[in-house]
């Protein structure tokens, strides 16, 4: 591998990471809330003595900044109140809450959120003067809008996380906080100092019995799923310290082997150009903090002479096969040299070049190698270099650009795959070439990458790059138009560097203005503006020209309803080659099609020529239709709403809310669900409702809905749909054997799950746990067949199950030794497997080499007869050279008991030959 690929490939993650920055504000605007499904918190009490900590579930470890932040939002006295509850369920008292607001559009995404667990639900984080509990435990939102709340704490408790939706009418949420034992982390320099550093802590875990099975030699692989990595129990704590939970999640869990336990943990931290590496293992029981001491290093300084302006130094340092690795940035400049702090000594550095053509930060690696240069000799020592930047091979030039045009803030570059070479007026591709403009204006396309495949270098005469850069920035968001600039330079070799000098942009467009109005001629913000492509002569019978996607997110319009669309010649920007290979875009004719919307008005869609340059669309304001739905205690909902006329029954009307969904697992009794179905236009409709609780699906209509323009229609009809008739309960009540009630608190060792068959019609069935009872909902007048299983429980098989109440006693699964007899006269090369199966249904397996031992301990995951087959084969064939099988009762079998299976003699005598 060259020295050169690591550090591409460095360049392409800056590049996506300066991609996220230039994108951010127009794209990510709303910054997604992160799934946190319940499965991922594991809950351990806290020894005596210990610090608790409370863990971030699933977040992903250690804080994000938002996109975009919003502090302002209108004061309320009586917004939401949150009572925060300790571990021990007193009241946490000066505890901050903080809280996303959820656009009021996207209501409906939030309760999917909180259904599916999905990642789709955005808001704004109010994170600025977080509102803190008072001696009751108890804090009030300066909001009254729907929202989703957290609890973090880091100064006292470590970590603390939990998480709650709140919407409808302000009230009292209870969010309950856990304790979990912590171990801190300290990063620090060889003076005691904390470094200003934010490193990545690589954790690893596994278990005793994995760990122990591991041979010596194993291979990477092997290792990596005896260890699998985790992050997510890594917390940053003040000062630069960490906090980590000796805990693994529950995706560690489901890696680990069957029975796990104790756990062990490999925490390592690497620093590349600081030359450190070191790694702790330790167990569950630790609580003494964890420290990584960092040598003192030296100082680095590099000056670049000659080459483009507006461009810093960065250097990797190079491993021992001459690798780079961690690619580094300046701390700071002193005249002419560029400083890297605390870099290692004895090292060598590759030196690179950085861009920065972003004042609001932003930064990307180029192509430019300028050689590697030694690092300082001794600890606290300095060495200064001075590099020259020099034109590799290929085309060079200085664009220059219309007035306005500031390559600083504009530039990109082009080498992410935006960059094509069309030659002699053909239209086919070239293989894409590297191409870097820098913030002054100058550009370099790699010369090897000029040739497109079967043509020579000499027979091209001439040739025309095409390129993408983004427009001056409206409204924080950033626009992209296209570029050309033609190259008529012979290109005699490509070793050879061309100059080609000045090379105008020409802005081939088209680009619209759009202003999005209402009936009153009153600016409309915040449209959504989508907007598609096609050629005019590709028509449906029906007359319908069909279109395809923009390829790009839709835009919404500005405070003063506008938004500028920027296009080029349609044939790449939209990336339709196949559609318009035959053709030729600057004689055919090419519609585009805008679709505009917004939750108050009604969706415009406009068809117009690419000549155009400005477009105003006016948007009819909307109805709507409210009312309520009934639902029951723990069925989860998800409905799907489409409005119709009452004169065309076949004809849906695709504005509004399409598809919401609600979670009504958590009420404890039936309620009234308002619904809201937004741009419906005037006239009579019927409202149809696709009910589905995953039970197959109903559908109810109400027909002969009348509105009006602009107005709220409330029809009390709608307050009829409802599934109390059509779906009954199954609730199961939860005991352990020789002991008490499961109740929702022993979730962390009794996590059930269900095996069921289904009736006809029904796709899934949900568990959920109410009042100390698992529910499931199901159609009346039908019966599910379920077997409940629980890791480390024996599985229960329930049989077929009615809606009423049914009490059900599981029973701890016992781990039992099977042992092999006569494994001292079978050579190392044997492999025995086992499997596990109860009525033809797979529970488990394991392998177990010989020389490992001759006993397999397993835990029996069923009630009732078991089925144990074994087989030996030898290891890296798929030869069996004898199997067996033993049935067994579970339900005679007790923990520690041993079985003895006796291997037979004609098994020995083949393994022996």
């Amino acid at each position: 591998m060259s020295s050169r690929a690591p550090l591409i490939l460095l360049a392409a993650a800056a590049l996506a990471a300066v991609a996220w920055l230039f994108f951010s504000e127009d794209e990510q605007g709303i910054e997604p809330l992160r799934s946190h499904p319940a499965e991922s918190v594991q809950q351990e009490a806290p020894e005596a003595g210990a610090d608790p900590v409370l863990e971030l579930a699933a977040t992903g470890g250690e804080e994000e900044e938002p996109a975009q932040r919003e502090a302002a939002e209108p004061e309320s006295a009586d917004g939401h109140t949150i009572l925060v509850l300790a571990p021990d369920g007193s009241p946490a008292v000066d505890v901050a809450v903080a809280h996303w607001v959820i656009p009021e559009e996207r209501m409906d995404e939030l309760r999917a959120y909180y259904t599916e667990q999905t990642d789709q639900v955005g808001g704004i984080m109010n994170d600025d003067n977080l509102p803190r509990t008072d001696a009751t435990g108890r804090v009030t939102l300066p909001t009254r809008a729907t929202c989703s709340a957290w609890v973090t704490e880091w100064e006292r408790a470590g970590m603390v996380f939990v998480e709650a939706a709140l919407e409808g009418e302000p009230t009292e949420h209870v969010l309950s906080l856990r304790a979990y034992p912590m171990i801190e982390v300290r990063i620090v320099e060889a003076d005691g100092t904390v470094p200003n550093l934010n490193p990545r802590l690589d954790v690893h875990v596994a278990d005793t019995q994995a760990a122990a099975q591991l041979p010596g030699d194993a291979s990477a692989w092997e290792r990596d799923q005896v260890w699998p990595y985790t992050r997510r129990n890594v917390f940053p704590l003040p000062d630069g310290r960490r906090a980590f939970i000796p805990e693994p999640t529950a995706q560690d869990r489901q890696r680990l082997s069957d029975p796990p336990g104790p756990f062990l943990f490999q925490m390592r931290l690497e620093l590349p150009q600081r030359g450190f590496e070191e790694s702790v293992e330790f167990d569950q029981t630790r609580r003494e903090p964890i420290e990584f001491v960092l040598p003192a290093n030296g100082e680095l300084a590099i000056q670049v002479l000659g080459g483009p302006q507006g461009v810093e130094p960065t250097i990797a340092m190079l491993d021992d096969e001459g690798e780079p690795q961690s690619l580094s940035q300046a701390v700071r400049q002193e005249g002419d040299f560029f400083i890297f702090e605390k870099v290692a000594v004895d090292a060598q550095f590759q030196v690179g070049l950085l861009m920065r053509p972003q004042e609001r930060g932003g930064a990307y690696l180029t192509d430019d190698h300028l050689g590697v240069v030694p690092g300082p000799t001794a600890a606290g020592g300095r060495v200064e270099h001075s590099v020259r930047y020099q034109s590799r091979p290929g085309i060079i030039g200085r664009f220059t650009a219309p007035e306005g045009f500031d390559f600083r803030s504009n530039c990109i570059d082009l080498g992410r795959g935006q960059t094509w070479l069309l030659l002699d007026g053909d239209q086919r591709r070239a293989d894409r070439p590297r191409c870097t403009v820098y913030p002054d204006g100058s550009f370099w396309i790699e010369s090897a990458r000029l040739e497109p495949q079967n043509m020579r270098a000499e027979d091209v005469s001439g040739v025309e790059h095409t390129a993408l850069l983004p427009a001056s920035e409206e409204a924080g968001r950033a626009e992209t138009i296209r570029v050309r600039a033609q190259f008529d330079a012979r290109l005699e070799s490509y070793e050879s560097v061309t100059d080609v000098g000045e090379v105008p942009l020409e802005f081939i467009g088209p680009f619209f203005q759009l202003r999005v109005v209402d009936a009153d001629g009153q600016p409309v913000a915040g449209a959504r503006v989508e907007a598609m492509v096609g050629l005019a002569r590709d028509l449906r019978e029906d007359g319908v020209r069909t279109y395809q996607s923009w390829g790009g997110r839709p835009k919404m319009t500005d405070e003063q309803g506008g938004i500028t669309l920027y296009a080029t010649d349609w044939s790449e920007f939209f990336g339709l080659h196949g559609r318009f290979k035959e053709s030729t875009p600057q004689t055919e004719v090419v519609s585009v099609r805008m679709d505009v919307s917004h939750h108050k008005f009604i969706v415009a869609r406009v068809a117009f020529d690419p000549s155009l340059r400005e477009l105003e669309v006016v948007l009819e304001r909307a109805a709507s239709i409210v009312g309520s739905l009934k639902h029951m205690p723990g069925v989860p909902i998800v409905y799907a709403v489409a409005v119709r006329p009452g004169e065309a029954m076949d004809t849906y009307h695709q504005t509004g809310i399409q598809r919401s969904q609600i979670d009504f697992r958590s009420k404890p009794t039936p309620q009234l669900q308002e619904i809201d179905l937004r741009a419906v236009p005037p006239g009579s409709w019927d409202v149809v409702f696709r009910l589905s609780s995953g039970l197959g699906e109903e559908i109810y209509r109400v027909p002969g809905v009348r509105t009006v323009q602009g107005e709220v229609t409330r029809d009390p009809r709608l307050q009829e749909v409802s599934l109390a008739d059509r779906v009954g309960l199954i609730r199961l009540a939860m005991r352990e054997a020789g002991g008490g009630p499961l109740t929702v608190a022993d979730r962390e060792r009794f996590d059930p799950q269900l095996i069921s068959r289904l009736p006809r019609g029904v796709s899934s069935v949900q568990l959920t746990w109410d009042e100390g009872e698992i529910v499931l909902p199901v159609p009346q007048g039908e019966t599910l067949r379920l077997d409940l299983y629980a890791e480390g429980w024996l599985t229960k098989q329930l049989g077929e199950l009615g809606p009423g109440r049914h009490e059900v006693t599981m029973r701890p699964s016992p781990k039992i030794t099977l042992r092999l007899r006569g494994t001292d006269r079978v050579p190392a090369e044997a492999i025995y497997s086992l499997r596990i199966a109860a009525e033809d249904q797979l529970h488990g397996s394991l392998r177990l080499r010989s020389q490992d031992g001759p006993a397999f301990e397993v835990r029996l995951p069923a009630e009732g007869p078991l089925s144990l087959s074994w087989t030996v084969h030898l290891n890296g064939t798929s030869i069996v050279v004898d199997r067996g099988t033993l049935e067994v009762d579970a339900a005679s079998l007790s923990e520690g008991q041993e079985l003895v299976i006796d291997l037979p003699d004609k098994l020995v005598e083949a393994l022996q030959q």
